[in-house]
């Protein structure tokens, strides 16, 4: 009998490497009897065994020309919380996330 096997690490929020290794998975139709994981991939996992579209969860259309928004996703892995830092204009100076002085 042979087993099958993922091991996906995560590399501080660059997280596409595993999307499109389980999403190959999915097209080649192999189905893992185990599946580890560590970081971010682990959220990257959980979409993935709830059917979710990998791609759409990594890549926000609105984001991609946005510098800033890419290094802070790629710093803290967190596509939401960049995303509404740097996608809004600053209102007088004033960070949108807890409203200091920027």
């Amino acid at each position: 009998m042979t087993l099958t096997a993922f091991a996906l690490a995560g590399l501080g929020g660059f997280n596409a490497h595993g999307a499109g290794f389980l999403a190959a998975a999915t097209t080649s139709k192999m189905v893992p009897d185990l599946v580890t994981a560590t970081s971010g991939q682990i959220l990257v996992l959980a979409d993935w065994l709830q059917g979710e579209d990998l791609e759409q969860a990594l890549v926000s259309p609105g984001l991609e020309d946005n510098f800033m928004a890419q290094v802070a996703i790629a710093l803290t892995g967190d596509l939401e919380s960049s995303g509404r830092l740097f996608s809004r204009r600053s209102g007088g100076g004033q960070s949108p996330s807890h409203g200091a002085p920027i």
